[in-house]
């Protein structure tokens, strides 16, 4: 599923509830260019394999500005992508590795939260 100048807002009705969900184990996911705004929980949820495909995405009045990374590998070649008024990336549950010969990005300004 790609995302591109999509508008979430309004979107969960507890904490633990996203405005995004891909729950494709396999499957791969870009968000970009989206607005998430008044969201409760966090912003999205998203595959390990997929953080390459977040970027320039906005972020205002949520619970929490961040993106959730389900535990996984990700693509060879990853990057955390900063975005304007983003937290930064959180784990759901478990780890989230790079494979052997990857790379994962980290862009200035990212936080990554246990």
């Amino acid at each position: 599923m790609n995302c591109l100048r999509t508008e979430f807002r309004d979107c969960g009705d507890s904490s633990s509830d996203f405005g995004f969900f891909c729950a494709s184990p396999n499957g791969s996911s870009a968000l970009v260019e989206c607005g998430f705004f008044d969201n409760i929980g966090v912003c999205a949820l998203v595959q390990a394999n997929s953080l390459q495909d977040v970027s320039m995405c906005e972020f205002s009045a949520n619970t929490k500005n961040r993106i959730r990374v389900r535990s996984g590998s990700t693509a060879l070649d990853s990057v955390m992508h900063a975005m304007a008024s983003h937290e930064g990336f959180e784990p759901d549950t478990g780890d989230v590795s790079v494979p052997a010969g990857g790379v994962l990005t980290i862009d200035p300004g990212v936080t990554v939260f246990e």
